[in-house]
């Protein structure tokens, strides 16, 4: 019963069919959102799309990238007509280079709209490593949500200050806590009485620290990523 409740996993992300997952660049998936999509959508029965906003070819491997991106939606149960990589000249891989917020929320709608999709997932305003380019994709989504009456809800995996993103295990207590009160709560009161409701864009603790055996099989995906030993 309390598995079920709207205060432990909301309704929008618990009765989701079709998820879209937005980054900016190959390798953006894997790094950063492959537990929230293993975990929470272990059914392969819930749609899932990839949307990349760039190939990433700010060091020329673009098509390299681009190609590896494909392997790694294959084992994160992405279909390949919904495993997408953009090259839009707006769009360009670029560390010190604010992406139009206009362009992007064009090219989600797009998508949102073709593939139906009833649940959206990026960045949160920090880009989760900082890059400008992630905290473009999350102002575009913005943009979307608050033009688009009938958009999906969005979530945004929360970005880490620096010491907790190296703390390994030591993390799990100050994560741990904010869930705990909310199990409790779960546990001692009834679930709000509208359970229809939810935030049109959304911060949670989506993201998992460390890497887990999925996401390692996916690295050999983007090789071009790997420095040599």
């Amino acid at each position: 019963m309390v598995a079920g409740d709207p205060r432990l996993l909301p309704l929008a992300i618990r009765d989701a069919r079709s998820v879209l997952l937005v980054v900016a660049h190959p390798d953006d998936e894997c790094l950063f959102f492959g537990p929230s999509i293993l975990n929470m959508w272990g059914d392969r029965s819930v749609g899932r799309a990839l949307l990349v906003l760039s190939s990433g070819d700010y060091d020329g491997l673009g098509e390299v990238r681009r190609k590896e991106v494909k392997g790694s939606c294959d084992t994160l149960g992405v279909s390949t007509d919904r495993c997408v990589v953009l090259e839009h000249r707006d769009l360009q891989d670029d560390p010190k280079k604010w992406w139009n917020e206009a362009v992007v929320e064009g090219m989600l709608k797009r998508y949102v709209d073709s593939w139906h999709i009833d649940l959206i997932i990026t960045f949160d305003e920090g880009g989760i490593s900082g890059h400008i380019n992630h905290k473009a994709v999350n102002a575009g989504v913005r943009k979307y949500i608050s033009e688009n009456e009938h958009h999906p809800p969005a979530y945004a995996v929360q970005t880490k200050i620096l010491p907790r993103k190296y703390s390994s295990l030591i993390d799990l207590i100050p994560t741990s806590i904010p869930f705990s009160l909310r199990i409790l709560e779960a546990l001692l009161f009834p679930p709000p009485s509208s359970q229809g409701e939810y935030c049109s864009y959304c911060r949670r603790p989506l993201r998992r620290q460390g890497f887990d055996r999925e996401q390692l099989e996916q690295l050999p995906a983007h090789q071009s990523r790997v420095p040599p030993a």
